[in-house]
C-alpha cells in the first residue's frame, strides 16, 4: 500500500478562498482522501468550525511560517526577529524567501563558520550527491 504524503497537519494555518483557517484535526479514510477540521482565524470566519476536503487542493494555500513570524513580530525595526537555521537540512523542497515574507536580511545576516554537527568529510561527501 503506497504511503500518503504528509501535506496538513493540526496547527497549521491555511488559506481557503481568502479567509485563514486553522487546522485542528486531519482525518484520512479509506480512499485515502483527507478531511481537514479547521476553525476561522481571519475576522469573517472568526470561531467558526468548518470542514475541507483535500481534493479541492488547488482551493488550499499553506500559511508560509516565515510570513507568520514576521506578522507576530509586528512592524520591521532593528532587532525584531532573530533567526537562526541550515538551508541545506531543510525538509520541505520548497526554499523559504525570507525577503518575499516581510523579513529583511540583507546586509544583517552572516554565516555562521563552524560546523558542531557534521565533519567535513561528511559534508563534502553529501554535497557531491
Amino acid at each position: 500500500m503506497e504511503q500518503l504524503e504528509v501535506k496538513y497537519a493540526p496547527g497549521m494555518r491555511i488559506i481557503v478562498r481568502g479567509e485563514e483557517w486553522m487546522v485542528k484535526k486531519v482525518e484520512t479514510n479509506s480512499l485515502e482522501n483527507q478531511t481537514l477540521h479547521v476553525i476561522g482565524l481571519s475576522q469573517l470566519v472568526k470561531d467558526y468550525e468548518s470542514m475541507f476536503l483535500v481534493d479541492v487542493e488547488d482551493d488550499i494555500e499553506i500559511v508560509d511560517p516565515a510570513r507568520l513570524l514576521r506578522s507576530l513580530a509586528g512592524e520591521e525595526h532593528e532587532n525584531d526577529i532573530f533567526i537562526v537555521g541550515d538551508s541545506h537540512q531543510r525538509i520541505y523542497r520548497n526554499k523559504a524567501v525570507l525577503s518575499k515574507c516581510g523579513i529583511n536580511v540583507r546586509g544583517r545576516s552572516s554565516y555562521l563558520r563552524i560546523n558542531y554537527k557534521t565533519t567535513e568529510e561528511i559534508r563534502k561527501f553529501a554535497f557531491g550527491l
